[in-house]
C-alpha cells in the first residue's frame, strides 16, 4: 500500500506539511496540546514528509548542507551520534531529552519542533 504523500507532487507535500507543523506548535504554544500531541502530530507529518522521496531527499540534502557548515566551524563529534539528525529528525528526539531535568520535556520537543519548521521552510522544491 503506497503512503499517500507518494502519490502527491512534492511541492503540496511540503507546503501540508510546513502549514501542519505550524498548527501544531501554535497549538502547543496556547495549549490546545500538551507535548504529547505535539510529538505526535510531529511524527505524523514526519511520516508524510519520508513517503515522499523528492521531499525526503531535499532534507536530506538540507541536513547535510548543515553538517557541512558545522564541520567548517570545528569537527563534528560523531561519537555520541550524528548532533545534525539529532536536532531535526523527530525520530531521535525522546532519546535525546536530556534526563538531569535542566529541560522540560514539552519544551525540548518545542525546541526540536522550531528547528525542524525553520529547516523545512528553507527548502526549495
Amino acid at each position: 500500500m503506497l503512503n499517500h504523500s507518494e502519490t502527491l507532487e512534492p511541492k503540496p507535500v511540503l507546503d501540508n506539511a510546513l502549514r501542519d507543523l505550524r498548527t501544531a506548535i501554535g497549538d502547543y504554544e496556547v495549549v490546545k496540546i500538551d507535548s504529547t500531541g505535539l510529538y505526535c502530530s510531529v511524527l505524523n507529518i514526519w511520516s508524510d514528509l519520508a513517503g515522499n522521496i523528492e521531499v525526503y531527499t531535499k532534507i536530506e540534502d538540507a541536513m547535510a548542507e548543515k553538517r557541512r557548515m558545522m564541520g567548517q566551524i570545528a569537527p563534528i563529534d560523531l561519537s555520541m551520534g550524528d548532533p545534525v539528525r539529532q536536532r531535526y529528525d523527530p525520530l531521535n528526539w525522546v532519546k535525546n531529552i536530556p534526563d538531569d531535568n535542566s529541560v522540560h520535556p514539552g519544551a525540548f520537543i518545542l525546541d526540536r519542533s522550531k528547528s525542524l519548521l525553520s529547516l523545512l521552510e528553507g527548502i526549495q522544491l
